[in-house]
């Protein structure tokens, strides 16, 4: 009896000790996936394993690669009524508050040629709304957006419409996880004690309780300016 139940414990143990190397073996390795933030960018000049070879980052479409004009290097990428779709790229795991920044530059007799973001469901979610001039009559095309929500799957690819040929050259994305805000000069600064401070907040509730500022709170309350270290 007392050998059997040395015998049960043994086996319990040994399954103790299967479970937690088995445990141990399923553990998770994968690599973390790749952090899409960053900038990507494609010249339409190295073409390999049919795929433009761009930073960061690898373009689709490459038989409209063109030498008939180019804003920068040989090559552009012609777009047309036979090849409808130019640089294309995708990202995934897109989520709300992400900023993306695309800008390209094309060549247009007609003002056509667009970039344009596109889910994996195929909703167009952007396309280029701000034009500027460029180098002779190259102009630059941007698309400058916060996603309002979570996407999957995110295409960026370039298009043209109409019947006219149109070239891009020089795409770059950028992908952050908000937009950054301009880096303005020092604000003017304002100080209040708050005595004073106290007098202003009893003057809005009052304002507030009757919907309108009365004259009774239409008051001047010492206060401190800065303005570029200066104070006044």
């Amino acid at each position: 009896m007392l050998r059997r139940l040395i015998d049960i414990v043994l086996v319990c143990l040994c399954a103790v000790i299967l479970f937690a190397c088995s445990t141990e073996e399923k553990e998770d390795n994968t690599p973390p996936q790749k952090s899409i933030f960053g900038t990507y960018h494609c010249d339409v000049e190295t073409i390999k394993d049919d795929v433009f070879v761009g930073e960061g980052t690898n373009f689709r479409n490459t038989v409209t690669q063109s030498d008939e004009f180019a804003l920068s290097g040989k090559y552009s990428s012609r777009v047309d009524e036979t090849n409808l779709f130019g640089l294309t790229t995708e990202f995934e795991g897109l989520k709300k508050g992400h900023h993306i920044y695309v800008e390209c530059f094309r060549l247009s007799e007609n003002g056509a040629g667009q970039i344009a973001l596109q889910s994996g469901s195929g909703d167009i979610y952007f396309t280029s709304s701000y034009v500027e001039s460029a180098d002779g009559n190259w102009e630059r095309i941007i698309i400058d957006e916060v996603l309002s929500e979570d996407i999957d799957l995110l295409k960026i690819f370039l298009v043209n419409g109409t019947d006219q040929p149109v070239y891009f050259d020089d795409l770059t994305i950028k992908i952050s996880p908000q937009k950054e805000l301009p880096n303005y000069p020092e604000s003017l600064s304002i100080t209040i004690e708050d005595e004073y401070l106290a007098k202003l907040q009893k003057y809005r509730d009052k304002a507030m309780e009757k919907g309108q500022i009365g004259k009774k709170q239409k008051k001047y309350v010492p206060a401190q300016l800065t303005w570029e270290g200066e104070v006044y």
